[in-house]
């Protein structure tokens, strides 16, 4: 029975966040839209990051646009900011994935970890209000790896108090 329970175990991914700050001088306020951008090492990927994360607050309630379906391929950052600022976005959530691993043929568990910093709309890309770096493992596809990363980083940004209702 124990070697059926380690494999259970290790058969699931699971995700970890690791705050590292948050802006003491930042006064939350009722987040409504948030903006999310994923940056991965291959492009391809990003639209699940970023409907992954989309998903994950779309379910605690909050409003939520992905720069793949917001914004054109290629867009500027000043593009991007003029879609935040006309959209009136409360939070930018971008997560820039900086590892992810596979075993051969995608047959062995994975690891992935991603940065994550948190703008206030109206500052995207000036002083990040909280950053972390999250870290998934023993995943089995990459949208399992996107899922178990999104989970984590908003329950994170909850327990944090950056985002509020």
């Amino acid at each position: 029975m124990s070697a059926l329970a380690a494999l259970m175990v290790t058969a699931c991914g699971t995700a970890s966040t690791l705050p590292l700050w948050r802006d003491p001088g930042f006064a939350p306020a009722a987040v409504h839209r948030v903006f999310v951008v994923a940056t991965v090492p291959k492009p391809l990927l990003s639209v699940q990051f970023e409907n992954a994360l989309a998903s994950a607050l779309a379910g605690k309630g909050f409003q939520v646009a992905t720069a793949s379906a917001a914004v054109p391929p290629g867009s500027s950052r000043e593009q991007v900011a003029a879609y935040i600022t006309e959209n009136h976005v409360d939070l930018v959530v971008d997560e820039r994935l900086t590892f992810i691993s596979q075993g051969p043929y995608y047959a062995s568990p994975g690891y992935a970890t991603a940065e994550t910093s948190v703008y206030a709309g109206s500052a995207y890309g000036e002083n990040p209000v909280w950053t972390a770096v999250t870290t998934a493992k023993n995943y089995t596809s990459v949208q399992e790896a996107a899922g178990s990363l999104a989970a984590s980083i908003v329950d994170g940004l909850l327990r944090a108090g950056i985002l509020v209702r």
